[in-house]
């Protein structure tokens, strides 16, 4: 079970570092026409990007191990299940408009 719980604790981490550093982008393209595209993929490959996913793993781990059931659904359980839900949906969303433009 607790590689289930790093599994799951480091989908989330990622997703939700991903979120964090790419929202002023995505906030900035609304004001502006503005490309996105590379300017994510640079943040993505940022060490700050990757220090907020370690945090965000590490907090999610620590509380994966309370001993407290209803503290570990609360602190762990939901926002690792949505956060996780949340980005293999949108990368299986990008996956098949990919396969689609790419064989029309």
């Amino acid at each position: 079970m607790n590689y289930v719980k790093a599994i799951l604790s480091g989908l989330a981490a990622l997703f939700v570092a991903f979120v964090l550093i790419s929202w002023p982008l995505f906030r900035d393209a609304q004001k502006q026409n503005a490309a996105i595209g590379m300017g994510i993929f640079v943040r993505v490959l940022s060490p700050v990007f990757w220090a907020l996913a370690v945090i965000v793993f590490a907090l999610l781990f620590a509380a994966s191990r309370i001993g407290n059931r209803l503290l570990t659904v609360f602190l762990f359980w939901i926002p690792a299940g949505v956060f996780s839900t949340l980005g293999i949906a949108i990368l299986g969303l990008f996956t098949y408009v990919f396969i689609l433009l790419k064989h029309p």
